[in-house]
């Protein structure tokens, strides 16, 4: 099997200390294997396998996979989006705290997981164009999920831990979808190989797209809603909560590993923190455990990207010494703006 005894240890002590129930899934993303996973906070009390059969509201959690559909798209890090109060026939989604920021970078729309922004960049692509894409990461979604509610993870039947660790992973692994799996061989009682794991892989983004996501993801946790988590290694990732804190997820990865946490108790009563303090410290109390914080690689940067350059996140343009709102975003050789913001 693909499963890592040592990782497996260190997911089952990091969610078994909690109170609420909930979910842990490890993938290589290079692979797609299995390295860890763990459903639930005790065995004993449940054996249901929360991280492959609980389908739950990934929240935000689900606004990368729109956003990387909008980078396929030609969009890019510094693309304005727009964050404002609207109605889409009817549908009027709405901020957490209820603030709008106007137009500003994708990059700082979803460091700072602005509703309004992830539901218009949804609306301009087109639900269809985001929807193959969810496919194409593994995330297979109800007919019925064919709406802008999809952009701030309002599924019908929601998504599984796994699977959801499983999309994230196409970031990391430079823009190829290795299915999830934990079997790599069998062997008959004769000796005989009866089975062989070969996933090739299926490339969906393409490695510069890959690369910028995890620019953007980068800033969830440098200054985003990700910033309490502590990671000591290069790290991105993105939170995920639902109405009433009824689910809480954290889904991050490093350079070699990719770690979904689900936090919501069966009965669906709320969990207390947030989506960073709880599902976030869960998973970095696993990371610590298993990655290498002495030596930890960063990802590496494509031969096509430029990376650093300083913008201006209410314009999209190159940012002066004077600007005092900036970024600094990734861009595909000869894509970065050449004016200065005024």
């Amino acid at each position: 099997t693909t499963l890592d005894l040592g990782y497996q240890k260190a997911a089952e002590d990091a969610l078994g200390g909690q109170n609420n129930q909930g979910a842990l899934v490890a993938l290589d993303p290079h692979t797609g294997g299995i390295l860890a996973m763990v459903g639930g906070r005790d065995y004993r009390q449940s054996q249901f396998n929360r991280a492959a059969q609980a389908r739950r509201q990934p929240g935000s959690a689900m606004k990368p996979i729109i956003y990387a559909a909008a980078l396929k798209e030609g969009m890019q890090v510094n693309t304005l989006v727009d964050d404002t109060r609207r109605s889409y026939d009817g549908y009027q989604p709405r901020n957490y705290d209820d603030q709008y920021w106007g137009r500003l970078t994708m990059k700082h729309a979803i460091a700072m997981s602005l509703n309004s922004a992830a539901v218009w960049t949804l609306h301009e692509i087109g639900v269809d164009t985001a929807v193959e894409f969810t496919q194409a990461v593994g995330l297979n979604l109800h007919e019925d999920d064919r709406n802008l509610a999809l952009a701030l993870g309002g599924l019908t039947h929601g998504v599984s831990p796994l699977a959801l660790a499983g999309a994230y992973s196409v970031f990391p692994s430079g823009g190829v979808f290795f299915e999830p799996h934990a079997i790599v061989q069998v062997i008959d009682g004769e000796g005989k190989e009866v089975l062989r794991q070969q996933d090739a892989g299926q490339r969906v983004l393409t490695e510069e797209q890959a690369y910028l996501m995890t620019d953007m993801l980068r800033a969830v946790m440098e200054y985003g809603t990700g910033r309490s988590i502590e990671a000591v290694v290069p790290a991105a990732g993105k939170t995920g909560t639902t109405n009433e804190n009824v689910d809480l997820w954290f889904v991050g990865y490093t350079p070699e590993i990719v770690c979904a946490v689900y936090v919501g108790n069966d009965d669906r009563t709320p969990v207390e923190g947030t989506a960073a303090s709880t599902a976030g410290s869960i998973w970095w109390d696993f990371l610590s455990q298993v990655v290498d914080a002495e030596n930890g690689k960063d990802f590496p940067v494509p031969a096509n990207v430029d990376t650093g350059i300083m913008i201006e996140i209410f314009t999209g343009l190159l940012a002066t010494e004077r600007c005092r709102n900036v970024e600094y975003d990734a861009f595909v050789k000869g894509t970065a703006p050449t004016e200065y913001a005024p």
